[in-house]
């Protein structure tokens, strides 16, 4: 196989968008705020055309100064060619805008997303016209130039798979990762399984008949899973059936290119040549359909991912447009033959953004053959085209008003909206302003037009909330993304050996907000992540922002999330002993994990005013257990009521256990915590994998699930790891929630994934892979704090001693760490204090001579418990001020602006009073 050559780097290396560094530089060309841009959508290669008419159609009105219209495309700005019809120096009517366009050809990952290229137009900017060069034939003087190196890529993207190559190994492979192949080696499994070859047409227009090779790359692509043991997998290929006898030898879960060298004397004079594969007899499966070559139950596979053939082709166009190159340098003639008529356009596209209109060209003869002369100092590209084959823009242009994307003041928390969720999405920002945050709510789509260009990728939302992050005075902490994704986004049909649900692969979510799909699961390859949008600053893996995603497919979805998040946090302003219970299930031990035990552990960082409730399976494969602990799930969850179920143990996409302990089936019928939504946290594998078309995950069960049953909040992962990987994210996201009151659970989600980073022997695979669904800001706990202060009142002589006392209790449901300060006026002094509880103390002076005396508890009061402080004061000077106690503690307030809060006046007075005695006189 070969590995050798320059290889493209995969997306994850040397992207400035994950190096730290700003995706959109600050030289970039960006869409003009406040203002109309036109979105111009390009799917092939060539000379392309917009008219005035169209854009009037559009809303454009009056008479345009051509030197305000501007194109740009990627950040960069794009020459262009005003047709002036009436030459009149205006762009009206009967004009049109031509430009140099191509397909979109951004890398694999990029190439997930999108199917088209975007370009960008407005008539307020300032233009750049393409320039024009004479290209008039030397006579004879340059090099002659009839061929040019041809470069075609065949395939098609038919077979949906994860390819089961983790990042490091894609590293080490020579291609960039993918997702969608061409074609098995072996047959179809729904045949009968004999062995037969597979033969693939290979068009290669105008070969020149030289005896120099033309190289035929087939990219292979082996599959297997984690555990299969390594073995080497063979493919024979030929081309025109020549017996050239090439093999190609992959190993398991190896990506690799076999390359065949034909000379091209020996390629088929129409151009209609082949390439065949076959898989030796040995390599062949069983007759155990069970055991079928790419079906999930096998152990090994073998995929064409597509043939690449470079070849040297005759400068001749069999449909009136050639696309071409040439390397040499100096003075070379250029002779393209074939067009059908003798009005041919020729442009020097070497810099696609800024081409060449080149002049001087002559056509002559039968074959309408082209001529024309450049002085080369470096490889140039060109594009010869007759009128006809100018492409028009018809029904690929749209008008967008630019929106401004930077709130004035910033955003705490910022949800990104599918657009027919904006209004649930404003509805939830309502909340979190009500709770204190400044909320901003965005149209997804506004973000990819501005920071993606147009291209629906993940990209533009992560160069956005870098952007945010990074230069606003008030950056987020909390990004709600509203809206699902699917691993199909451009709506492929796919070959039947699509995994399960794979009848409706093709059945579009259709209200997305991009995630990122990258090969970091280290088993499947390939899994959604929403954590790359918390890495925003510099290049390591600890998050900068809380992610969360409510996976809305409608707008009745979308409002039942926004419902029951509310309705989670409402609930505690009216306490009840339910919401101190806390659900651990877990599955049985064996060889992947003691599950009891890790449950035990979670166990002992909840706080002893709250009920854990353990239970799970002891057996495997136990019926009779599996249906008796099945029972008493769903009675936890839908009479006992819990705010928090957690789960411990095995788990697929729709399923907690090989047993079925909990399922997406179960949750529409079995599951009834009307309006006491809960928080269910999966430690396993799979089911918080959200993105399958037609197969719903079990996370997006329990968050889609009306009249407030199911979850307000599911974090779980989207692909495998070990239960010892679950054992610190779990246990470092209980003692984040408990001892350092991180109550908010993105917060405490954060807090998690931060120790889990500091492992080195951890796999990163988690990190990325752990996806909450719900609103990063939900308040999973709430303390509630109220302080009394009992002070004289009435006047104090200077010198005389007096006692206060500060009186603190938390009548909110969390357990929280308080922090008492009581700010006293200059002209009283601190003598002393006893308190209740053990506490640190600390006496600050502010800048207006008042002392500032800190009280901290390190143990956390639950609710009900109260503390209280005895000062012993006294009056130091003369004076009145006013005296301020004010609570505060770990974990989010209920109320954070009652009861936190009293004071007391303090009055002093300055009058001595004196004794006058009578004089006597005698």
């Amino acid at each position: 196989m070969d590995r050798a050559g320059a290889k493209p780097q995969p997306h994850w290396h040397g992207r400035r968008w994950l190096t730290g560094a700003n995706l959109i530089p600050n030289d970039d060309v960006r869409l003009p705020v406040g203002e109309t841009a036109y979105k111009i959508s390009v799917r092939e290669d060539g000379v392309h055309e917009v008219t005035y008419a169209q854009l009037a159609i559009l809303g454009l009105a009056g008479n345009i100064n051509p030197a305000n219209l501007e194109m740009m495309h990627d950040g960069r700005t794009v020459a262009h060619q005003h047709l002036d019809a009436n030459s009149n120096n205006l762009f009206d009517m009967g004009d049109a805008i031509r430009f140099y366009g191509w397909a979109f050809d951004g890398s694999r990952f990029e190439q997930f997303y999108a199917t088209e290229n975007v370009f960008w137009l407005w008539v307020t900017g300032t233009a750049d016209p393409i320039s024009t060069a004479s290209a008039a034939p030397s006579g004879g003087a340059g090099t002659a130039v009839t061929t040019t190196q041809a470069h075609l890529r065949f395939g098609e993207e038919k077979i949906f798979w994860f390819s089961t190559l983790y990042v490091d190994a894609w590293a080490n492979m020579p291609n960039d990762p993918d997702y969608f192949f061409w074609r098995r080696i072996y047959p179809d499994y729904r045949e009968d399984h004999t062995l037969v070859t597979l033969t693939l047409p290979i068009t290669l227009p105008y070969a020149s008949p030289i005896s120099d090779p033309a190289l035929f790359t087939a990219e292979l692509h082996t599959l297997a899973f984690y555990n299969t043991g390594n073995k080497t997998n063979t493919v024979n290929i030929d081309v025109n059936g020549l017996g050239l006898g090439v093999q190609a030898n992959l190993e398991v879960r190896e990506n690799g290119n076999a390359v065949v060298a034909v000379p091209q004397t020996d390629l088929a004079s129409n151009g209609l040549n082949s390439i065949t594969l076959r898989a030796p007899e040995a390599n062949l499966p069983g007759p155990d359909n069970s055991s079928t070559v790419c079906n999930f139950n096998i152990h090994d596979c073998v995929l064409l991912n597509e043939v690449r053939v470079s070849y040297v082709r005759d400068l001749r166009t069999d449909d009136d447009q050639l696309q071409f190159a040439s390397s040499a340098t100096g003075l070379l003639d250029f002779t393209v033959d074939n067009f059908s008529t003798n009005e041919v356009l020729l442009w020097d596209i070497s810099d696609r953004y800024q081409p060449v209109r080149l002049t001087g060209g002559t056509v002559t003869g039968a074959e309408n053959t082209l001529a024309f002369s450049r002085n080369q100092t470096a490889a140039g590209q060109f594009i010869a085209l007759t009128e006809g084959r100018v492409l028009p823009t018809t029904g690929r242009v749209s008008s967008y008003e630019v929106a401004d994307l930077t709130p004035a003041a910033g955003a705490d928390w910022l949800a990104i909206s599918h657009s027919a969720f904006l209004a649930e999405a404003q509805r939830l920002g309502a909340h979190r302003t009500a709770d204190g945050y400044t909320t901003a709510v965005l149209d997804v789509q506004d973000i990819i037009n501005q920071y993606g260009y147009g291209h629906p990728s993940p990209t533009g939302i992560h160069a956005y909330l870098q952007e945010a992050v990074t230069t606003w005075d008030n950056p987020p902490r909390y990004v709600a993304l509203m809206g699902t994704a699917d691993y199909n986004p451009r709506l492929l049909p796919c070959y039947p050996i699509c995994t399960s649900g794979q009848a409706n692969f093709s059945i579009l979510n259709s209200q997305q907000v991009p995630t990122f799909f990258t090969f970091r699961d280290r088993f499947q390859g390939l899994a959604p992540s929403d954590y790359e949008y918390s890495l925003l600053v510099g290049s390591d893996k600890l998050p900068d922002v809380a992610i969360g995603r409510l996976p809305a497919h409608t707008l009745a979805q979308a409002h039942e999330m926004v419902d029951k998040i509310i309705q989670y946090e409402n609930n505690q302003l009216t306490l009840a002993e339910w919401q101190e219970n806390i659900a651990l299930v877990h599955d049985n031990t064996d060889a992947g994990g003691d599950f009891l035990q890790g449950v035990t552990n979670m166990a002992a960082y909840v706080p002893d005013s709250y009920e854990s409730i353990i239970f799970g399976l002891t057996a495997g494969n136990n019926a009779t257990e599996t249906g008796t602990i099945r029972n008493e799930l769903f009675n936890t969850i839908s009479v006992t009521n819990v705010s928090i179920l957690a789960y411990r143990g095995h788990g697929a996409v729709d399923r907690w256990a090989n047993e079925g302990l909990l399922q997406a089936a179960d949750i529409p019928v079995n599951i009834a915590n009307n309006t006491r939504p809960l928080v269910s946290l999966s430690l396993d594998c799979l089911d918080g994998h959200f993105t399958f078309p037609g197969w719903q995950s079990l996370s997006e069960a329990l968050m889609v699930q009306d009249g407030g049953r199911g979850s307000a909040a599911h974090w779980s992962s989207s692909g495998l790891g070990y239960d010892f990987e679950h054992t610190v994210l779990a246990n470092s996201l209980f003692s984040g929630i408990f001892d350092l009151g991180y109550t908010a659970l993105g917060d405490a989600i954060n807090h998690s994934k931060t120790i889990y980073a500091g492992f080195p022997f951890l796999s990163t695979s988690e990190l990325y892979t752990f996806i909450l669904q719900g609103d990063p800001a939900m308040q999973l706990y709430r303390p509630e704090w109220n302080v009394d202060l009992t002070a004289p009142t009435g006047f104090l002589a200077v010198g005389e001693d007096f006692g206060a006392t500060l009186d603190i209790e938390n009548t909110g449901l969390y357990p929280s760490k308080p922090m008492l300060t009581y700010t006293i006026p200059a002209h009283v002094g601190y003598i002393g204090h006893t308190a209740t509880l053990t506490h640190t103390f600390a006496i600050t002076t502010t800048a207006e001579n008042e002392l500032q005396l800190t009280f901290s508890f390190p143990n956390a009061l639950a609710q009900g418990s109260t503390a209280a402080v005895q000062l012993q004061l006294e009056m130091v000077e003369g004076g009145s001020g006013l005296s301020t106690a004010e609570v505060s503690g770990t974990g989010w307030d209920m109320s954070p602006t009652t009861g936190r809060i009293a004071t007391a006046v303090l009055n002093a007075s300055d009058n001595t009073q004196r004794i006058y005695l009578p004089i006597v006189q005698r």
